[in-house]
C-alpha cells in the first residue's frame, strides 16, 4: 500500500462542531452507480436534524462543490447528532477502497 493510501483522511472541523459529542453510531453513505447511499444519508441528515461537523480532505478528491439551497458544500461532509455521525459524499471512490 502506498504512503498516500495507508493513512487516514484529514477531517477539518467546522467552528461550531462539538468534538466532545464524538462516538456512537457512524453511518457512511457514499456515491455509487445509483447514488442510493447519498440519498439515504440525505434523508437521515434532514429527518434527524443533524448538524454539519466538518469536511474530509484529500489531494486526490476532485475540485468540485455541491450547491444545495444556494450554498456551496464540500463533496465529502460529516454531520453529527446525539450519538450519531453521518459521512456523505457525492464523489465516487475507487473500488479498491471498498470493504
Amino acid at each position: 500500500m502506498s504512503e498516500e493510501t495507508s493513512g487516514g483522511y484529514p477531517l477539518v472541523l467546522h467552528t461550531e462542531a462539538d468534538p466532545s459529542r464524538l462516538g456512537g453510531t457512524a453511518v457512511c453513505g457514499f456515491s455509487t452507480v445509483g447514488s442510493v447511499g447519498v440519498i439515504a444519508t440525505s434523508h437521515l441528515i434532514k429527518s434527524l436534524e443533524l448538524e454539519p461537523m466538518g469536511t474530509v480532505l484529500h489531494p486526490k478528491f476532485p475540485a468540485v462543490a455541491l450547491i444545495h439551497d444556494s450554498v456551496p458544500k464540500h463533496p465529502v461532509r460529516v454531520y453529527q447528532g446525539e450519538g450519531m455521525g453521518v459521512f456523505t459524499s457525492e464523489i465516487q471512490f475507487p473500488s479498491e477502497h471498498d470493504v
